[in-house]
């Protein structure tokens, strides 16, 4: 674990050398007694990484964190934070200044650009189905021509809470083991991906002024609210009345354009 996250024994005895041991002393008591439990002389692979991960994760982020420079850590919090960099990969930050209007982007491609492609039959453990999900999450993206990275804003967050329901699907379908083939979180992750995908095509969506179905290759005005109409129509009505006909938030303008995908 210490060397996955870059740093050595020593780095983690050195920062802390009784927590160490105490964290220690906690993961062979909790793999002690599930043999106790389970009245059996040993333990899976998947119990010890899932203690050792669980005891020792605080421990390795906390030294992490101590080995960075301050100016990274600005860097990091005026960036955005763990959110973005969690959902989109570690380089990943919200840059207002140059993007294309109610688009998410970063400076350069990710490592969510670059995702592990899984053969059905690869075990996934507890301790890293959080990261796993994400990233066969991405990959379903990226396999459908949509870089994870540059998304739509306005949904961002049903992503990011597609991404948390197959988390919580995975876990509750976890084996005696504490793992998961990874065919069977593609099985999860596909059908609320799709629904994703769909999103972005606007697939099923209306305007909500002139009640006609949202077609391929139309052009679309979305507001600061996130609402979104035909250009057309949103416009005639702004020119009316300064007020999003669906949250009533005062808008006097267009905030930027769309085009439909091909559905």
């Amino acid at each position: 674990m210490a060397h996955q996250n870059g740093l050595i024994k020593c780095d983690i005895k050195k920062h802390s050398a009784q927590e160490y041991e105490s964290q220690l002393q906690k993961v062979k008591s909790k793999l002690n007694k599930i043999m106790s439990d389970n009245y059996c002389p040993f333990v899976y692979t998947g119990e010890i990484d899932t203690a050792v991960y669980d005891e020792f994760t605080p421990l390795v982020k906390r030294i992490k964190a101590q080995n960075k420079s301050s100016s990274t850590q600005s860097s990091s919090t005026s960036s955005g934070g763990g959110f973005w960099d969690w959902l989109f990969g570690t380089n990943s930050q919200t840059n207002t200044s140059t993007n294309t209007p109610g688009k998410i982007s970063t400076s350069s491609l990710s490592t969510s650009s670059k995702c592990k492609k899984y053969s059905d039959y690869d075990k996934i453990y507890s301790y890293e189905i959080d990261d796993k999900v994400l990233e066969i999450s991405n990959q379903i993206l990226l396999d459908n021509k949509y870089d994870p990275e540059t998304i739509p804003a306005r949904v961002v967050s049903d992503y990011s809470d597609a991404v948390q329901k197959i988390i919580q699907q995975t876990k509750n379908k976890i084996g005696y083991d504490y793992s998961i083939y990874a065919y069977e979180i593609k099985d999860f992750a596909k059908k609320e991906i799709e629904n994703i995908i769909d999103k972005i095509k606007y697939k099923g969506e209306t305007c909500s002024i002139c009640l006609d179905e949202i077609k391929s290759k139309q052009t679309l005005g979305v507001l600061n609210c996130g609402h979104f109409f035909h250009k057309n129509c949103i416009k005639t009505s702004l020119d009316y009345k300064n007020q999003c006909p669906l949250c009533g938030t005062y808008v006097n303008k267009i905030d930027h354009t769309e085009t439909v995908p091909w559905q």
